[in-house]
């Protein structure tokens, strides 16, 4: 783009003929007065910035709350499917007071959202608690306020990579116990690991930084309270998020803290 970099010193009169046409001579003195348009300094650098946020959140998928639309296959309870592979499905489950949830002949990994549930056994969960279901057993019953699960069940094991696939088998104790510090204001709480891999709660310090960091498995997070913003995605209570292999997290900060669940692999 060009642009006159100062007004003709003196006037210059047009010549008669077309109406408002202007004279050669007045197009000579603007041409010889315009100086090309040098963009701002900090544009490029914004231009940069815009396509590495682009690049990084190529393939994430986030399911929001307000999307939400729970379908109902039984009585006194509603599914919501947040994301289906080949290898696993992800759902939200929400139970009536005493409803039942039956035993659907697959492993299955459960998170204790809200409510409470037991089994035949007498054996009871509450929020944020974390259960491992194999391929057969008795089925969980909601308590009298009923109950909010996050379910993924395991579909075709022949389709995990081999460390997924050993957490589903067992788990090592390696990072069992209490809350363990990860980076300055990010703590973690392994529910279930082996080797790398782990479904954990994630808690968020308010101000709290995440490290980029990259995924080589697929990683599920859900967030149970408070918000992030992982990159440009901003995450709220409720909110579901994807981020598939070889996919990046950039730039995650959050200003009143919250709480994750998360399964993948430890950030590299």
């Amino acid at each position: 783009m060009l642009m006159p970099a100062a007004a003709p010193s003196t006037p210059t009169a047009w010549v008669h003929g077309e109406p408002d046409e202007p004279s050669p001579e007045l197009l000579a003195r603007i041409a010889s007065d315009l100086r090309p348009l040098r963009p701002a300094p900090g544009l490029g650098r914004l231009g940069q910035r815009i396509q590495a946020s682009v690049a990084a959140s190529q393939g994430f998928v986030t399911v929001r709350r307000e999307s939400y639309c729970f379908a109902a296959p039984g009585a006194g309870m509603a599914r919501q499917l947040l994301r289906a592979s080949d290898a696993v499905r992800v759902e939200l489950v929400q139970l009536g007071a005493g409803a039942e949830l039956p035993w659907e002949g697959r492993p299955q990994e459960l998170l204790l959202l809200d409510g409470g549930v037991s089994d035949a056994a007498g054996r009871a969960w509450a929020a944020h608690d974390h259960l491992l279901r194999g391929a057969a057993g008795p089925a969980l019953h909601a308590g009298p306020a009923g109950a909010r699960l996050y379910l993924r069940s395991l579909l075709d094991a022949g389709k995990l990579p081999a460390d997924e696939l050993a957490w589903w088998a067992g788990e090592d104790g390696r990072h069992a116990g209490d809350w363990w510090r990860l980076s300055p204001g990010v703590d973690v709480k392994c529910l279930r690991g082996r080797g790398d891999v782990l479904s954990m709660l994630v808690r968020l310090q308010p101000g709290a930084v995440l490290a980029d960091h990259g995924h080589r498995l697929e990683e599920d997070c859900l967030m149970l309270s408070g918000e992030i913003f992982l990159g440009d995605i901003l995450l709220r209570a409720d909110d579901y998020h994807l981020a598939p292999v070889g996919a990046r997290h950039v730039d995650g900060y959050s200003e009143p803290g919250g709480l994750l669940f998360v399964h993948g692999a430890l950030p590299e």
